[in-house]
């Protein structure tokens, strides 16, 4: 992992865990290149938040010039760092249906979910991010918040059985590998770890590269010409069917059942 990434997750760190690690001294153009990198995964808030504390503790690691641009940057778009989380589904049914009657059992009288299920929430929430467009980083700094916030209330042997259950541990395993490897977290305190991905680091580092990239976001679109035949972006459905491909290793049932989901919204949505 080249300077550049070392230190962005270092800010990370920082600015999303309160966890404040020395950063390594950088030319101009790669502090740039570091804030592009923001930018294009959506985490300026989170750096803006850092670069603060680093100046606020008089820390000359970060140019000044650089740092309080990009914090009056933030301030005048007022991007908030408060992420969200809806309620994640599988897009597999049987899976998805095995998933509501978890949640219905680990819900109290006034409707409120135990601690483990939101952490189960998050997860999953991450795997469809992570086999549509990547690693959310927002997210999966939100995952890494909750387990500290939460640490004593979540049942790790119980979350490992669903994720068991449900088969998607693999999957899981890639979150708790970058937690551990690039977010300072100890493996004691992320209660789904099992063992090293040899694939969270390429998976990682491939999405904070292209996210930002043409097609990334692209979804499978269909249209429908005068003689009925269908056509199609081959660009997109392309990109989908080599992720979906890339993951089956890890998750075939959802890997393949989140290709199929998106094929039959994209059908559809076709205009008659």
């Amino acid at each position: 992992m080249d300077i550049i990434k070392r230190n962005f997750f270092k800010i990370l760190r920082c600015g999303a865990l309160n966890d404040k690690q020395p950063i390594e001294p950088m030319s101009q153009y790669k502090w740039t290149k570091l804030i592009k990198l923001a930018m294009i995964n959506g985490v300026e808030a989170i750096v803006a938040k850092s670069f603060s504390r680093y100046l606020a503790d008089n820390d000359d690691a970060i140019p000044v010039q650089i740092a309080y641009t990009f914090i009056d940057s933030q301030k005048k778009s007022a991007t908030s760092s408060v992420i969200e989380v809806p309620e994640a589904q599988l897009s597999n049914f049987l899976l998805n249906k095995k998933l509501t009657g978890i949640r219905l059992s680990e819900t109290d009288e006034q409707g409120k979910p135990s601690e483990t299920i939101v952490t189960l929430n998050i997860i999953i929430y991450n795997i469809n991010q992570i086999l549509s467009i990547g690693v959310d980083l927002n997210m999966m700094l939100c995952l890494g918040k909750y387990l500290r916030m939460a640490a004593d209330k979540i049942d790790g042997t119980k979350l490992r059985n669903w994720l068991k259950s449900l088969h998607i541990q693999r999957m899981a395993q890639i979150e708790a590998d970058i937690l551990v490897s690039f977010l300072g977290f100890e493996e004691e305190e992320v209660p789904f770890f099992t063992h090293s991905s040899k694939g969270a680091e390429k998976i990682l580092m491939h999405s904070v590269d292209t996210m930002g990239s043409s097609g990334r976001h692209d979804d499978i679109t269909f249209g429908q010409n005068r003689a009925g035949f269908l056509h199609n972006d081959t660009h997109a459905v392309g990109h989908k069917i080599c992720r979906a491909i890339s993951y089956m290793r890890y998750s075939p049932i959802e890997a393949s059942s989140n290709l199929i989901k998106k094929f039959a919204i994209s059908l559809s949505k076709i205009e008659e």
